[in-house]
């Protein structure tokens, strides 16, 4: 009996993880076919047009940065043995904080306020990515100074 309330407990909290947010706003169509659901948009006020346009002028900047730095960036060896694990302790640190940045931005910059089980994946991903890169900068100390 224990194992089952553990696992209905188990399920509901993934369900809740999964199930879209309930705050969607659908209007029906008042026409022939009565069946088909109308999803209405959300009006951007001026302030968070100004705040998007912003956002994608710094995505095409770091695009071209990034475009950039991709043509000199080529010593990346995942051939050397002590290098590989530098390379995934820098990609694993930079996923993750990348992840939680993008989990931040998803609990407090949502339209609905809500979007708790997005914010609870990044984060745990987050989370894993950063102890990927710490395990790895273990094992790069190790195998740089033996």
């Amino acid at each position: 009996m224990k194992n089952l309330k553990s696992f209905t407990l188990l399920v509901l909290a993934a369900l809740f993880m999964a199930v879209p947010n309930a705050n969607a706003v659908v209007a029906l169509e008042s026409s022939a076919v009565a069946t088909e659901a109308v999803v209405t948009a959300p009006t951007l006020t001026k302030q968070q047009e100004r705040e998007l346009a912003k956002m994608e002028k710094q995505m095409a900047r770091m695009e071209k940065q990034l475009a950039k730095r991709g043509q000199t960036m080529n010593d990346v060896d995942f051939g050397d043995p002590v290098k590989k694990w530098m390379w995934f302790w820098i990609f694993g640190w930079a996923a993750g904080l990348l992840l939680y940045i993008i989990a931040a931005v998803a609990l407090t910059g949502s339209f609905t306020g809500g979007g708790f089980g997005l914010w609870g994946i990044l984060t745990l991903l987050g989370g894993l990515c950063w102890l990927f890169g710490s395990v790895s900068l273990i094992v790069w100390l190790i195998k740089m100074f033996a």
